[in-house]
């Protein structure tokens, strides 16, 4: 190829490279919102165990719902803690009956904690957490 073939190519190379580069900032701009509103609705726990001054040692248990639809959509919003325990707050998701759920308490060694529910705000966002009886 001669130089004038490759400077055209490059030209236009950089040309497609720089409007996918806007194309793509402009879809970041356009679903941020919906990316800030996702990032609000999965901290909800956390903001709430952090606003409610818990104990150190507090569990917190995530939603269990027997809508199944909107028990699916707890089950991708909300993470819980990872094994091991450490000493601080622990997340852990609710079971369908108080009995399982006292069981996995015992068997994770979480007998003894204070337990709250974390009980979601309207449309997902926000919550409040309230004591808990396994």
């Amino acid at each position: 190829m001669d130089s004038y073939k490759l400077v055209r190519l490059r030209t236009v190379l950089m040309v497609i490279a720089s409007g996918a580069l806007a194309a793509g900032l402009a879809l970041f701009v356009y679903r941020f919102p919906f990316i800030q509103e996702q990032a609000e609705k999965r901290a909800a726990p956390q903001t709430a165990a952090m606003s409610a001054d818990l104990p150190a040692e507090a569990v917190v248990l995530l939603p269990w719902f027997h809508n199944r639809e909107r028990h699916e959509r707890s089950m991708n919003l909300y993470t819980p803690s990872r094994p091991p325990f450490s000493d601080g707050v622990v997340y852990l998701r609710q079971l369908e009956r108080r009995a399982r759920t006292r069981a996995a308490l015992d068997a994770f060694g979480l007998a003894g904690r204070p337990v709250f529910r974390f009980v979601p705000g309207e449309a997902g966002i926000g919550g409040r957490l309230d004591p808990y009886d396994p």
